[in-house]
């Protein structure tokens, strides 16, 4: 169980105009106290290796253009195809392409996304449709997945492995091989990933050593004429059996604070929470590690981003998502399931509001 911030004197201060716009908001509990002191932010973008862009004779700059719809998957699909290569060096989108025995995939898999709401997998797809996972949030009382934007943009993504332009299951649905080390491994060209990543990707390197130079690219614009992305973040609390609740509050406010924010952006770790933090994490990609971190931060700058999913029994929600998302990727069932789960999903509400 967790302390109401607000019940502590160095705590009770916190405001959430002091962080990033919707940020705080997701450590206030229905009963109105505050749970959470914001710590970070995060969205997500796409990580991709230059060369193999290169070898494919793409611009780079054309990946800040992309768009996609769940019918053809618009010019995106088209990039990730191209960036695919069986182990013939043919190309997902010349003729005799053989989707069975691939060596580079166009786009890595990060798994299902059953257990994390698809966060690094399909959410930035499903957010640019306008699809929300709840009527309302936080706090809501009925699921979306039996909608059809939603159904749609799922059988589109997992449509990409059928293909053979994405990762199967068997080779990645463990998430022991995550996407920056389908990256890292060149055995996919690109990925989307958080920012949180972003010191991993940056310190790549190939089998000589030598700096992969991995860039950063934006979500591609969706049927909503809009780019999107899960906004989520950290937060720090204090648990009801503290001895010493008041002392621990001078630690969270501090972690929480201007101050230590300053020096984790200067540090480059993650994006804190506070804009005079997040100022100085960019400022440390671009002149440290000669990164445009734009992708991530253009989000909450043109209001692209979508909160993640707050409602109650999130571990219950987990495991009725995760083995059905699952096999949805591995082709057992179809996407039609996703309406069996809603009915399933919602029936938690009336477990909580009884």
């Amino acid at each position: 169980m967790l302390r109401p911030l607000d019940e502590l004197g160095p705590t009770k201060d916190i405001r959430n105009e002091d962080y990033q716009p919707g940020l705080a908001q997701l450590w206030i509990g229905q009963d109105g106290h505050r749970y959470g002191a914001p710590k970070d932010w995060d969205t997500v973008a796409i990580f991709y290796n230059p060369a193999m862009l290169k070898d494919a004779g793409v611009d780079p700059k054309t990946l800040d253009t992309l768009t996609w719809n769940p019918t053809d998957g618009g010019t995106f699909e088209k990039l990730v195809a191209h960036l695919t290569v069986d182990d013939k060096g043919r190309r997902g989108d010349q003729p005799g392409f053989d989707k069975n025995h691939v060596k580079t995939y166009g786009l890595a898999s990060d798994g299902s996304g059953g257990g994390g709401w698809g966060q690094t997998q399909w959410s930035a797809f499903t957010g640019s449709t306008g699809w929300q996972a709840t009527n309302k949030n936080p706090w809501g009382d009925r699921f979306n997945l039996d909608q059809k934007s939603f159904q749609d943009t799922i059988a589109w993504y997992f449509g990409l492995v059928r293909k053979g332009y994405m990762p199967t299951y068997a080779a990645t649905g463990s998430g022991a091989n995550g996407v920056d080390k389908q990256i890292g491994s060149g055995t996919a060209a690109m990925g989307i990933a958080g920012d949180w990543m972003i010191s991993t990707y940056a310190a790549m390197t190939d089998a000589k050593g030598k700096s992969m130079g991995i860039q950063i690219a934006p979500t591609p614009i969706g049927p909503s004429g809009k780019r999107a992305s899960m906004f989520n973040g950290l937060a720090d609390s204090i648990t009801t059996l503290s001895k010493h609740p008041e002392q621990a509050a001078q630690w969270v406010a501090f972690l929480a604070g201007s101050e230590c924010q300053k020096i984790i952006g200067q540090s480059g770790v993650v994006f804190p929470a506070r804009p005079e933090g997040t100022a100085l994490a960019i400022a440390y990609n671009e002149n440290k590690r000669h990164l445009d971190v734009s992708p991530f931060t253009d989000h909450v700058k043109n209001h692209t981003t979508f909160l993640f999913p707050v409602t109650s029994n999130a571990a219950d929600i987990t495991a009725l998502m995760q083995p059905a998302m699952d096999a949805i990727y591995i082709g057992s069932q179809p996407v039609s399931s996703l309406t069996t789960l809603n009915t399933q999903l919602d029936q938690l509400f009336s477990i909580v509001q009884r």
